[in-house]
């Protein structure tokens, strides 16, 4: 993929590439292969990579409800049945409105609103906030533009 990285004792350093991400084929197994929870946000990553990604989640059927979004988003995505999704890119990512449906795809669409560009609105957020205490708060820490809009049913 093109990502360069370093490990240490208590960290993992992430480094952006000096050419464009490259395009993989990814699958979800299970132990010790990648978990079908950990691939929604290899889809941002995939938008961003040259060539055209293949994303296979065999275990669980519809997981992939978080496409669709990336699609509102400018992402050149497509459902190709239950299971998989191609993702062809680079391809430049605009805010825009998005609803989270799980807490995967909730934070699939924050990763994909941090790489956009112009405002991202995600509603259906208390998947995101059951599984990710204060992730408003933790991203703001580290730089992220991002404020919480009380709904007018909830006034």
């Amino acid at each position: 993929m093109g990502v360069a990285f370093e490990f240490s004792k208590n960290a993992l350093k992430i480094f952006k590439p000096a050419a464009n991400y490259k395009s993989f084929k990814l699958q979800s197994g299970l132990y010790p292969k990648l978990g079908s929870d950990h691939l929604p946000p290899f889809a941002v990553l995939a938008t961003q990579a040259a060539g055209t990604t293949m994303i296979h989640d065999w275990l669980y059927e519809d997981r992939l409800r978080y496409i669709p979004e990336l699609q509102k988003m400018g992402a050149d995505c497509t459902i190709l049945d239950q299971h998989r999704a191609r993702i062809t890119g680079p391809t430049k990512l605009i805010g825009c409105d998005v609803a989270g449906a799980d807490i995967r795809s909730g934070m699939t669409l924050i990763i994909a609103a941090l790489v956009a560009e112009g405002r991202s609105t995600i509603s259906h957020i208390a998947h995101i906030d059951r599984g990710y205490e204060k992730i408003d708060e933790r991203l703001q820490n580290v730089g992220a533009k991002i404020t919480r809009e009380v709904a007018e049913e909830a006034l």
